[in-house]
């Protein structure tokens, strides 16, 4: 019995049988090698979600329509409902462009350059928050 638990242990984390099937990969790597982890929380990362929120402050109805306008509020207000004209991602794509293209880090522009797709799973993770 000491010797399964052994070989059980053993397994783990070397693409043994146990896990989600994700090999030899470790806790927080990044989901491709030219891809950056996105540091958001710290006082070297805050401007991050200061671009990100500068951006929906700068863009009323972009915001508006990414966050879902309620019928209601807009005729409180005396304004036309904003919806949704095209797919979510493409606005997440055009955060992470303002928030990537001016990011202080040059590795993260370049890598935002070659692959913006993760970059927009990153900003949808940060709503989320």
């Amino acid at each position: 019995m000491a010797s399964q638990a052994t070989s059980h242990t053993r397994n783990r984390g070397r693409g043994g049988s146990r896990g989600r099937g994700r090999g030899s990969q470790t806790q927080g790597e990044a989901t491709t090698s030219s891809t950056p982890r996105i540091q958001w929380e710290g006082k070297d990362y805050a401007y991050r979600t200061n671009l990100l929120i500068a951006f929906c402050k700068d863009n009323p109805d972009f915001r508006l329509k990414l966050f879902s306008d309620s019928t209601q509020d807009a005729i409180e207000q005396g304004r036309t409902h904003k919806q949704v004209s095209a797919n979510r991602d493409s606005y997440y794509q055009r955060i992470a462009q303002h928030v990537f293209t001016n990011d202080r880090d040059s590795v993260v522009q370049n890598a935002y350059q070659t692959d913006p797709l993760p970059f927009v799973k990153t900003i949808k993770g940060r709503f989320a928050k």
